[in-house]
């Protein structure tokens, strides 16, 4: 091998060597993220929750119809509770016998109580 065959594969191997150390010490030198990263995170995040957002306010909307059900509910079990408890009775001196046409079967079979 010619000598300047030699002197240009060291230094070759030299010239690598420093770029080597240069890339290692840019390495950790930079421990943050660059723009172009931050902006496809968030570019990610952004369609993300665009894709997600109907369906959630759809959720929240059927969850708000629910409770409005179940408050109404409660509120007719109560006022069926309270005219069953305040209805005369037998004992009171009402003693006819009830059809499906009198309102308050409806309301004693509701509530739970047999007809008196």
């Amino acid at each position: 091998m010619s000598s300047l065959r030699r002197r240009f594969i060291r230094n070759a191997g030299a010239a690598f060597a420093r770029s080597a150390d240069r890339y290692e010490a840019e390495k950790v030198r930079r421990r943050g993220f660059s723009m172009i990263e931050l902006a496809v995170v968030l570019v990610v995040v952004g369609v993300i929750a665009a894709i997600s957002m109907p369906t959630f306010q759809s959720t929240i909307q059927r969850a708000s119809e629910k409770a409005e059900l179940i408050e109404v509910t409660s509120a007719m079990r109560n006022a069926v509770t309270l005219a069953a408890i305040n209805e005369p009775g037998p004992e009171r001196g009402r003693s006819r016998s009830r059809s499906a046409d009198d309102p308050g079967a409806v309301v004693l079979a509701a509530s739970g109580r047999t007809p008196a």
